[in-house]
């Protein structure tokens, strides 16, 4: 009976053992992945900053055409919140003020 029990705590702290081990790997292997997911995050925040997409585009020729935007009214009654608009029937309508665009 003694040699029986001594035997399932053996086993137990085996199991234990390997469990633990099992843990750590698993704990390791998440500080890594949130480690680099901190990385790519700062990454992300550096490439995406306004000054730096600002920066680049002035690199590549890009900017403000120096012309201010001009507002063009339409006619018609403007819908309330919540209300299909009555001014705009479809693509083909919305597409032929987009050709006029400058």
């Amino acid at each position: 009976m003694v040699g029986v029990t001594v035997l399932t705590i053996a086993g137990f702290h085996a199991v234990l053992a390997q469990n633990q081990v099992h843990l750590e790997d698993l704990r390791a292997r998440t500080a890594r992945a949130e480690t680099r997911y901190e990385m790519l995050r700062l990454e992300h925040g550096r490439l995406t900053s306004p000054a730096r997409i600002t920066t680049r585009a002035a690199e590549l020729g890009l900017g403000t055409s120096g012309v201010a935007a001009v507002a063009v009214p339409l006619a018609g009654e403007v819908p309330r919140r919540g209300e299909s608009s009555v001014m705009v029937g479809g693509w083909a309508e919305v597409k032929r003020h987009l050709d006029a665009a400058p």
